[in-house]
């Protein structure tokens, strides 16, 4: 339950932001999730929790009126393909792009959220991840826009940890 209330404080930090005049009747959040394969465990467990916290958000109104519309891609576990469907979505303009869990899909997919400056919630943590702004070493990557949720008793710590935030959704 925890988790889940964790997960709802992302999707909120995320969604209670967006660009100014959005005029569509929905938000678009896909998710991009290890459904099938190695990863299916733990893609299935983030994807129940994040339908659990959109349903409750969606039956409350949505997002200032506006229902969540969450695609969900199966990455297969495979990096490769996670990476194709983060493409795609991104084609889409999503708000944020929820998962995958996998950190070596992780990996892949946060250069191309990066680029697109879209933000990214995602399951996995390993040392690469953990935020360190401006290093040009090489050593640790530039996490500009991720969010991390504690999928367990994990060294990093509990709660969602976000670095920037995106415009708000609200017209003026």
């Amino acid at each position: 339950m925890e988790r889940l209330r964790w997960f709802a404080v992302g999707i909120a930090a995320c969604l209670g932001l967006a660009s100014p005049g959005f005029a569509q009747s929905t938000v678009y959040i896909p998710a991009v999730l290890e459904l099938s394969g190695a990863g299916a465990v733990s893609g299935t467990n983030f994807r129940d929790g994040m339908l659990l916290a959109i349903d409750e958000i969606n039956a409350k109104g949505g997002i200032l009126g506006r229902k969540i519309d969450t695609p969900i891609l199966d990455t297969q576990s495979d990096a490769g393909i996670s990476r194709a469907q983060v493409q795609k979505v991104l084609d889409n303009n999503p708000y944020v792009i929820l998962g995958p869990v996998f950190s070596g899909s992780v990996l892949v997919d946060m250069l191309l959220t990066q680029q697109a400056e879209i933000p990214e919630i995602v399951g996995g943590e390993f040392e690469q991840l953990k935020p360190r702004r401006g290093v040009s070493d090489g050593s640790k990557m530039d996490t500009g826009r991720w969010w991390r949720l504690p999928l367990g008793n994990s060294r990093g710590g509990h709660g969602v940890r976000g670095t920037e935030q995106r415009p708000s959704l609200h017209s003026g």
